[in-house]
C-alpha cells in the first residue's frame, strides 16, 4: 500500500485465515479508535511499515482469536517513528499461543503518552512473553509522558547498534505474572 493507513473505527483485520501472511505499508499507520489485527488465525505474519506508527486510541492485536492459538511468529517491523498515546497494543489475546511475537522498532524516536498500554496475555506456567526489539542503528530517544501508561508481559531488548536515549520521563519496565 502506497498511501498512509488510517482506522478511525470499526474492526480491521489483515488476516482471518489460518497460513502465512506478508503485509507492507510503504506510509504511517494510523490508529486513531476502533481495532486492528494483523491476524486471527494460526501461522506465521510479518508486517513491514516504512513509515511511522501513530496510535490515539483504539486497540492493535498482533494475533486476535481468543479461541484459537496461535504457533506462528507475528513480527511487525516500524522503519519510522513510534507514538503510543492512549492506545492498546494485545501481541496475543490468547494464553494458550505457544509463539513470542516481536516488534522492531528502527526509527528515531518511541513515545508512550496517556493512558497508553502495550500487553501479552499469557499463562504463568508457559508465559511467551512478547519482545519489543529497539533495533535502531544508532540514537533513538526515549519518550515517556506521564506515569499511567503501561507495559506487561512484554521483554524489551536493545540492539547493540541502538543508543536508548531516555529524553522525557522514565523508561518502562515490564511488569510479569512471574
Amino acid at each position: 500500500m502506497y498511501e498512509n493507513l488510517e482506522l478511525s473505527g470499526g474492526i480491521l483485520y489483515l488476516s482471518r485465515t489460518n497460513g502465512s501472511l506478508t503485509a507492507l505499508l510503504q506510509e504511517d499507520l494510523n490508529l486513531i479508535s476502533g481495532n486492528a489485527t494483523i491476524t486471527g488465525g494460526n501461522g506465521p505474519c510479518n508486517l513491514i511499515i516504512n513509515g511511522n506508527y501513530n496510535q490515539t486510541g483504539g486497540s492493535l492485536f498482533f494475533h486476535n482469536n481468543s479461541a484459537e492459538p496461535t504457533s506462528g511468529i507475528i513480527y511487525a517491523t516500524i522503519h519510522g517513528n513510534f507514538s503510543n498515546d492512549s492506545g492498546n497494543i494485545t501481541f496475543d489475546n490468547n494464553i494458550s499461543s505457544t509463539a513470542r511475537h516481536r516488534l522492531s522498532l528502527n526509527g528515531n524516536s518511541f513515545t508512550l503518552a496517556g493512558n497508553a498500554a502495550i500487553n501479552s496475555n499469557v499463562m504463568a506456567n508457559h508465559p511467551m512473553y512478547g519482545i519489543i526489539y529497539f533495533d535502531q542503528d544508532g540514537v533513538m530517544n526515549y519518550h515517556s509522558y506521564n506515569n499511567t501508561s503501561t507495559i506487561k508481559n512484554i521483554k524489551q531488548e536493545i540492539n547493540d547498534n541502538c543508543t536508548l536515549k531516555v529524553v522525557d520521563g522514565d523508561m518502562l519496565t515490564s511488569e510479569s505474572i512471574r
